[in-house]
């Protein structure tokens, strides 16, 4: 994401920078990063040996930069060695990182950080500067004339000038870039004010690395506290003896470091004595209960041991971003510490190579001691704790993410992020639309808090789509949205029901509305549910086996039989529902072989249905009647055909009355 200029430079102003400086910091942001927030140039991905810079002044905090002290003063965590973890840097800068494919030149790329803003973006980067620049120079940047090794640079000289050949061939250069922005923005002319300076030629002062004025004192200074220059010798010497295995001269090594910081310690305050630092040492950590830790070790060792510092390697950093996507949110919870080693024996005070092992501590940085840092170690360590054992796989990936997203101090509880809302974004949508088929109106604010919260526990638990549908139904039971129109479990209550009536089965409610639910779920298909209502009615109509097994469903079999019944019985017949009397006599009324029951014959369906009582009082009944006793006045010489038609024989009402 490229910013305003505009912006940087009123922010710059806003911060005490003066005009003059504003010129120069715009042309170097130009230089350097092309007003581009997202660039990083870090060597071990791909980018300049030696190199760690980032964001729109390209600040470096590579070691030989002060990359500890810069880390230091604008609270970004660090590693063991002091420098910075890249997820801190990320995380200041608003950026996020990823991998990029194999065989590119860069291992990884970095892009803003979604819901951050262009002000808070310009601000970070505005306050790294502050804290690193000495307001005396502009040398630690390459394209700027202040630099020594401008002069020796065509492509710098060529971006700060301007040129007509080369890589930067008709591009404006940074300077007349600058000039112009201010004539432009403010109406004014404000120029690059030493000439000398534009060429590279003017004397640099002692302190040009640009270790800012707001930068922490460095190791020389007087109030720096820290190791001494013998002790970092000491401790390099005894990482080179680790290197080698050489655990004798180690001992030696802590035994001295000991002594040169009991030394250093009184000489720079005055106030510890020898046994004071000594007594100072023994101050050891408690379990949680508050019981002290009983170490059983050597005085010797005890004496010699150092504790871990809270930070974690480059080689940790990058198993964890690989396994989880993130490793600063593991340190500091108190459902990370460990009691148990990978041998499933508890793990007992001791010192492993100078530092000290006990339980109750950070797994990862128990890892760290013992060498723990290939990804299935790292995994192995985090089987025993707490944290691990408490999530499902899903979730534990998850909830580093979804920290990230927090921002920094974000806690369990807390109000979530624009970040994280807009993480949940995309299962929410495939949420609404599942629940928009279920007829729910999906902008009622209940219905809305319900997908909400159902996202974040589909993402978190790694909820497949049966899992999803259940939870809506159990929200739609639960009497969510009872104004909802039909949707799709009535549909398939509607694919029950007319697998139902084919097989003649009649479920109930209750077990008609389980299917529907089934078939939503996806637990089974509607070959399934044909196959279950088949067996279903053959074990209820044992005379209609054969049938079935021959292709026929009831359903089809008898829609002649429900067609002539209709006609005599001049009604509608429901097999299904008052009617299922009707059909079970139907289905099993004939005579099969060796007397066993079989369905009736159509014409036997016939006078079945006709000597029903009902049959009686239908019109059909009644015109048979008025047709026999027609007959028999014709036999007897009447006109019965005209007092039909006059709609009478009332002089013959018995015969009337033959229905």
């Amino acid at each position: 994401m490229k910013i305003s200029v505009a912006k940087l430079a009123a922010a710059l102003q806003d911060e005490g920078f003066s005009q003059d400086q504003i010129l120069n910091f715009i042309a170097i942001s130009r230089g350097e990063s092309d007003f581009d927030v997202s660039g990083v140039n870090r060597g071990v991905e791909g980018g300049d040996e030696g190199d760690d810079s980032w964001g729109l002044f390209q600040i470096n905090f590579a070691k030989g930069a002060a990359g500890d002290l810069r880390a230091d003063a604008l609270k970004i965590p660090t590693k063991a060695d002091g420098l910075p973890t890249v997820a801190g840097l990320a995380k200041y800068f608003g950026l996020v990182r990823t991998k990029n494919k194999d065989g590119s030149k860069k291992t990884h790329s970095y892009k803003i950080k979604q819901g951050v803003s262009e002000e808070e973006v310009i601000a970070k980067n505005v306050a790294a500067l502050k804290m690193m620049w000495n307001e005396e120079d502009y040398s630690a940047w390459s394209v700027h004339p202040d630099s020594p090794k401008f002069a020796g640079s065509q492509d710098a000289q060529d971006k700060w000038n301007g040129a007509a050949t080369g890589r930067f061939a008709n591009r404006q250069g940074n300077a007349d870039f600058a000039e112009e922005f201010f004539k432009n923005e403010y109406g004014e002319t404000v120029e690059f004010s030493d000439s000398d300076s534009l060429l590279g030629e003017t004397e640099q002062p002692d302190n040009s690395a640009n270790v800012g004025v707001f930068t922490p004192e460095s190791s020389s200074e007087e109030d720096r506290t820290g190791p001494s220059m013998r002790e970092l010798e000491l401790e390099e010497e005894f990482e080179a003896n680790r290197i080698a295995g050489n655990r004798d001269r180690q001992q030696e090594i802590l035994e001295e470091i000991m002594e040169e910081r009991e030394r250093y310690t009184a000489e720079r305050s005055g106030t510890l004595t020898p046994q004071q630092t000594e007594s100072r040492s023994f101050n050891r950590d408690r379990f949680p209960d508050g019981s002290a830790v009983d170490f059983d070790l050597p005085p010797h060792l005890l004496e010699s041991s150092t504790r871990l510092p809270n930070v974690l390697t480059q080689e940790m950093v990058d198993s964890l971003y690989q396994m989880y996507g993130g490793a600063d949110y593991f340190m500091g919870r108190e459902d990370m510490r460990i009691f148990t080693g990978l041998d499933g024996k508890p793990i007992k005070p001791t010192v492993v190579d100078g530092y000290t092992i006990e339980p109750g501590m950070n797994a990862l940085l128990y890892a760290q001691v013992m060498g723990y840092e290939e990804e299935n170690q790292v995994r192995a360590v985090l089987e025993q704790t707490e944290w691990y054992q408490s999530r499902v796989a899903s979730a534990r990936k998850f909830d580093v993410t979804w920290h990230e997203l927090g921002g920094a101090g974000w806690e369990d509880g807390d109000e979530w992020s624009q970040d994280q809302i807009n993480y949940l974004d995309d299962k929410g949508d495939e949420l609404a639309l599942m629940a928009s088929r279920l007829g729910l109106d999906i902008e009622d604010p209940a219905v809305r808090n319900m997908l909400r919260d159902m996202s974040y526990r589909s993402m978190r638990l790694g909820m497949d789509k049966r899992d999803e549908k259940v939870e809506l139904i159990n929200a739609l039971t639960e009497g969510l949205d009872p104004d909802r129109t039909p949707g799709l479990l009535e549909s398939y209550e509607g694919t029950v029901e007319s697998y139902e009536r084919k097989w003649m089965v009649d479920l109930g409610e209750a077990a008609t509305s389980d299917l529907a639910k089934e078939l939503y779920y996806g637990d089974i298909d509607e070959t399934v549910l044909n196959e279950q209502f088949k067996e279903q009615s053959i074990n209820m109509y044992p005379s209609l086996r054969n049938l079935i097994e021959s292709g026929y469903t009831p359903q089809s079999y008898f829609a002649p039989f429900k067609q002539k019944g209709e006609a005599i019985l001049e009604r509608p017949l429901d097999f299904m529902g008052g009617d299922n009397d009707l059909f079970i006599q139907l289905a099993t009324g004939g005579m099969g072989e060796a007397g066993l029951q079989s369905p009736m014959a159509l014409a036997q369906a016939g006078d079945y249905f006709r000597n029903r009582d009902e049959w009686r009082y239908t019109k059909n009944a009644n015109d048979l009647s008025y047709d026999m006793a027609e007959q028999v006045i014709t036999m007897f010489g009447g006109l019965g055909g005209q007092a039909r038609t006059s709609g009478g024989y009332d002089s013959f009402s018995s015969f009337a009355n033959m229905r």
